[in-house]
């Protein structure tokens, strides 16, 4: 069988873009299995978040790869689109969320240590009143029939 630069070029770039995907997963799955090891030494919501958005890209990267979605069933090809922009939104939210997370924590521990426990506790109880009034803001509106608009 006699390629032609062209398609050799995309062959080769196909199983590169498989490898490094299927590397991605695998890191994801070896992050969220050790995340899930240490999970009473401190630091493993770092790895946790990590192993999800790793495995989650090579999800979003094997998506991408046409050899692959070639190989699937065609039922399975017509939710490959699907897939690709879930992929992409979990892989937005989760290293929005990591990213977050990294930046606040620290804040938000110390500002708690350094809280008095009555201000903590009426902040709970706060909390705990906005949820119930929350929940209850469906039942409400249906007793005085108020249509959303």
């Amino acid at each position: 069988m006699n390629l032609d630069a062209q398609s050799q070029s995309r062959f080769i770039g196909e199983v590169i873009d498989l490898i490094t995907s299927t590397i991605f997963v695998v890191i994801g799955f070896v992050a969220l299995v050790v995340a899930a090891i240490r999970r009473r030494a401190g630091g493993w919501r770092a790895v946790l978040w990590l192993g999800i958005w790793s495995a989650i890209y090579g999800v979003q990267r094997l998506d991408d790869s046409s050899f692959l979605v070639l190989l699937l069933p065609h039922r399975t090809q017509v939710g490959v689109a699907y897939s690709h922009a879930l992929a992409t939104y979990f892989v937005l939210v989760a290293g929005l969320v990591t990213a977050i997370g990294t930046i606040i924590n620290p804040y938000v521990e110390y500002y708690a240590d350094h809280l008095p426990q009555r201000y903590l506790g009426a902040f709970g109880i706060g909390l705990i009143l906005c949820g119930f009034s929350l929940q209850s803001l469906q039942y409400w509106l249906a007793l005085f029939d108020v249509q959303p608009t």
